[in-house]
């Protein structure tokens, strides 16, 4: 009994069962320890809010007064509780021109989501701003969205469709006429047809920018396709590109004859070829146009599209070349550089054409300073390449401003008033020591007059209107 006893002790006071024994419990302790401040850590739940789209809501281009067209153009903010508890909304409120009806009830469960419609109308000209705010009891509250669109004065869509007609008909039309003439040997055909190029040159100087409008203001009604918008913006622009080449040409073919009493063959070959191409390009583009509205003329995947439909070499690529003239930095100053070398060379040459006609420099012939205007076309073409690389980087800059339709009613003007200089006998017939005729006085006085104010309005683009 007692060497039992006696062995039992032993065991239990051996060493290294006491420190295993305690080492156990420490760990036991520990875990346990562990165990609490993970069940103290851990987070209570609590609603989150994630928005679609998540900084800034656009809208495109309308008319003041207007929610755009027949049916109101709607864009939506979806709001989603991506937390762990309900989210009380307490409030949801919108400023500016923008009006909202939502979905959203008061107490949003987990996971669940709900939308903000809103609608845009705009009270003025311009750009306009608002901020969609939620009130709620997330931990980030209140959360905003930006939201904005322009307001435009004037419906450039309508005055696209009048246009848009002009210079596909009026390019067939001269070209019929043009190959009439030079099979028929009749000079005076021929020269009607390059006036009729030379007058669709300048139509399609508004067309096109008025084009750009009308796409902004299409592009958010439903049941339009925003590719096939963009493929017809792209066709227009090479085919702008041509038809004002052609124009030059035939202006070139107009001069040519009041000095050489003939136009040039070779004249006459690139003005023909020139047409022709433009032709083809503007027909593809009035098709493109076409196909915005008129689901009847398209077929298979272009009543869905999904990539661009344009053909690549009939096009160029309005976005990419617009972004490149915005964010290269040398791009811009080069074309203020030639934009105001070519306006310098321009004026030069139209005030002082102008002042012989007005009765100044008497000593010189008419038929002198007539040959300089060749230069002052050139600058005149300057001036519409690099205005028009301004107004595709950035358009409404420009068609939200009406200080830049009197400038461009100016230069239209002033392009049908330069005709009589070129086609006329009457100023040409004006020898040194002669009097220009009245009418040569009235025509010379407006040019002057028309000139001025383009460049007035230019210069204050900037001040006068809303959207720079």
């Amino acid at each position: 009994m007692g060497m039992s006893q006696l062995n039992l002790g032993r065991r239990t006071g051996n060493p290294m069962a006491i420190f295993v024994r305690v080492l156990a419990l420490l760990l036991l302790a520990g875990a346990w320890s562990s165990l609490a401040n993970l069940r103290a850590q851990a987070p209570e739940p609590a609603p989150a809010i994630t928005l679609t789209p998540k900084e800034s809501l656009p809208f495109g281009t309308q008319v003041v007064g207007t929610t755009g067209g027949s049916e109101p153009v709607v864009e939506s903010e979806v709001l989603k509780n991506t937390g762990t508890a309900p989210l009380n909304i307490s409030k949801i409120s919108l400023t500016g021109d923008f009006t909202q009806t939502n979905d959203c009830p008061a107490i949003l469960p987990a996971g669940a989501k709900c939308s903000v419609d809103i609608v845009f109308k705009p009270t003025a000209n311009g750009v306009r701003l608002g901020t969609l705010e939620f009130t709620d009891n997330a931990a980030d509250s209140p959360q905003q969205i930006s939201v904005g669109g322009t307001g435009s004065v004037v419906n450039l869509v309508h005055i696209h469709l009048l246009l848009n007609h002009f210079p596909v008909i009026g390019m067939i039309i001269g070209v019929g006429l043009f190959l009439m003439g030079l099979m028929g040997k009749s000079e005076d055909l021929q020269r009607a047809c390059l006036i009729i190029f030379l007058a669709m040159g300048l139509v399609t100087m508004p067309t096109f920018m008025t084009g750009a409008a009308a796409q902004d203001a299409l592009k958010y009604l439903p049941g339009i396709s925003s590719v096939l918008l963009s493929e017809h913006l792209n066709s227009a622009l090479l085919a702008y590109l041509f038809i004002e080449i052609t124009a030059a040409f035939a202006w070139f073919g107009l001069w040519e004859f009041r000095r050489n009493s003939r136009i040039g063959g070779k004249t006459m070959a690139v003005v023909l070829v020139l047409s022709l191409i433009t032709i083809g390009l503007m027909s593809n583009t009035g098709n493109l146009g076409g196909k915005i509205r008129h689901e009847e003329i398209m077929y298979g995947p272009e009543l869905a599209p999904v990539s661009g439909l344009g053909t690549p070499a009939l096009s160029l690529n309005t976005a990419k070349i617009g972004e490149f003239v915005r964010t290269t930095k040398w791009v811009w100053p080069t074309l203020q550089t030639l934009h105001f070398m070519g306006l310098s060379l321009l004026l030069g040459v139209v005030f002082l054409v102008d002042l012989r006609l007005l009765g100044v420099m008497k000593s010189v012939s008419f038929a002198t300073v007539h040959r300089i205007l060749p230069w002052g076309v050139l600058g005149f073409a300057l001036n519409v390449f690099t205005g028009m690389c301004y107004f595709v980087a950035a358009p409404y800059q420009y068609t939200l401003n009406i200080v830049f339709y009197w400038k461009i009613m100016f230069i239209m003007v002033a392009g049908i008033n330069a005709i009589y200089l070129t086609v006329f006998e009457e100023p040409y017939a004006v020898m040194a020591g002669q009097d220009s005729p009245f009418r040569g006085k009235l025509v010379a006085a407006s040019m002057v007059a028309l000139w001025v104010g383009v460049i007035f309005c230019g210069i204050m683009l900037p001040f006068l209107g809303s959207a720079f």
